[in-house]
């Protein structure tokens, strides 16, 4: 397929499902409004398919709806914590339902997001929240040791466990602040802001690079050539804050197809749930495939 042609695209996006009747109103009516990000595929599966399972964690699963309504409240509970336009939420969180909320929830308010490493090194951790000014953070409860809140003072917003809360100063149980946030929509964002991923860090601190929010033909070429489908259930085992599975989780998102994700990766529990979930779709990096080969 020429990545150029609009035509190839047009096909592929057809063929998948996107120009579907019931979906394409709803698809048009959320790009409209939040642009080119991952809220805008979510709130269209909310709208007409609110129902369909949007994510499957190791907790059970979510609905379209259900993740819509939640990220909108998230956004407004963050809001009144500071974030604004002019600011950065920082996430870092293994593979679970809160990683992609709060990714939508950023993207209603048009905030960038800088995703964090979660095997990072508490001094890792510190350098890079310093270096890409992030002002709010929202982190699994058992990595809420790895900041340091006197050098940082931000608002920390934890997932899981309210045990963490009641020991760090400052910190509070993502639960609360999504309860505290209204359930009206947040006002359009002025424009997309792309996420920032980190590079793997090789030649030192990993240093964060800013994707673009703009449609890529890469991204049709890949779906062209792996038969994806709109009713498809999409198993990530590579990290969402990675670049490839940040961009499964997206292309997952635009078809409206479900996502089974885990927080650790274990080879034997992983073909377990490929059965169990009779997943159709598989993405992963080529050591994980290597193990999963050897189980």
């Amino acid at each position: 397929m020429k990545r150029n042609s609009l035509g190839s695209l047009v096909d592929v996006t057809r063929r998948v499902g996107l120009l579907d009747p019931r979906r394409l109103p709803a698809l048009t009516a959320a790009i409209g409004r939040w642009g080119p990000t991952l809220a805008a595929p979510y709130a269209a599966s909310a709208l007409a398919t609110p129902n369909r399972i949007a994510v499957v964690d190791d907790r059970g699963s979510i609905s379209c709806g259900e993740l819509d309504r939640n990220s909108t409240q998230l956004a407004n509970g963050l809001r009144q914590l500071g974030l604004d336009r002019d600011k950065r939420l920082g996430i870092a969180c293994r593979n679970h339902r809160e990683f992609v909320e709060s990714t939508i929830a950023a993207a209603k308010l048009g905030v960038p997001v800088v995703y964090m490493n979660t095997g990072f090194a508490a001094p890792q951790m510190r350098e890079v929240l310093a270096r890409e000014q992030v002002d709010v953070l929202v982190i699994d409860a058992e990595l809420v040791e790895l900041v340091d809140q006197e050098s940082f003072r931000m608002p920390v917003v934890v997932v899981g466990s309210s045990a963490a809360c009641e020991v760090h100063a400052g910190t509070m149980p993502l639960r609360a602040v999504r309860c505290s946030g209204a359930r009206r929509l947040p006002l359009r964002p002025s424009k997309p802001l792309a996420p920032v991923l980190l590079t793997s860090g090789t030649t030192g601190t990993p240093k964060g690079a800013q994707r673009s929010v703009r449609a890529d033909p890469a991204a049709a070429a890949i779906v062209d050539s792996i038969p994806y489908r709109f009713d498809d259930i999409v198993a990530i085992t590579s990290p969402l804050f990675h670049a490839w599975g940040f961009a499964q989780m997206g292309l997952a998102a635009s078809l409206g197809a479900t996502i089974t994700v885990s927080a650790f990766f274990d080879a034997d529990r992983t073909l377990e749930r490929l059965e169990h979930d009779a997943a159709t779709v598989l993405a992963v990096v080529p050591v994980m495939l290597q193990r999963l080969l050897n189980a």
